[in-house]
């Protein structure tokens, strides 16, 4: 398998072990989970969104409550999944996060702060980039029309 060339870092398959990448996605994953329930705290919810309205105050919360479950059920998944789709499981995440990372300095403002969460998701994006190549490398991941799940 062909490494990932970066300045400073090369990526390859070879150079991490499976269980690894993939705990330390699972261990990424159940952070964000972590994160994302201290909002009420750290952003003073729901307070602090009362100027939004009702509607936008309820719809805010709600989706966090529910990115939180998606990152828990996922991550735990992840590091549950049977070795057949390991490589597709880590390959969503690997879209999830580099989507996030995109969506970052588009919708939030240019500060520093923000381009330190750019990084931080593109970490998440790596994480699950090298669980997806180790997997794909074990030969493991590959879903084919012969081949079942059980």
């Amino acid at each position: 398998m062909r490494n990932i060339q970066c300045p400073g870092l090369t990526i390859g398959a070879t150079s991490v072990h499976p269980a690894l990448s993939t705990s330390l996605s699972v261990i990424y994953d159940l952070g964000f989970v972590l994160f994302h329930l201290t909002f009420w705290r750290w952003l003073k919810w729901p307070q602090s969104l009362g100027n939004c309205g009702r509607l936008n105050q309820s719809i805010t919360q709600t989706l966090n409550v529910m990115l939180s479950y998606v990152l828990f059920v996922y991550g735990v998944s992840l590091g549950l999944v049977a070795a057949q789709i390991l490589g597709p499981l880590a390959l969503a995440g690997s879209g999830f996060w580099l989507l996030r990372t995109v969506a970052q300095p588009v919708l939030f403002a240019g500060t520093l702060s923000s381009w330190i969460m750019v990084a931080v998701f593109a970490l998440g994006t790596g994480l699950h980039v090298a669980t997806y190549l180790t997997a794909m490398e074990a030969g493991i991941g590959i879903l084919s029309p012969g081949r079942s799940l059980s």
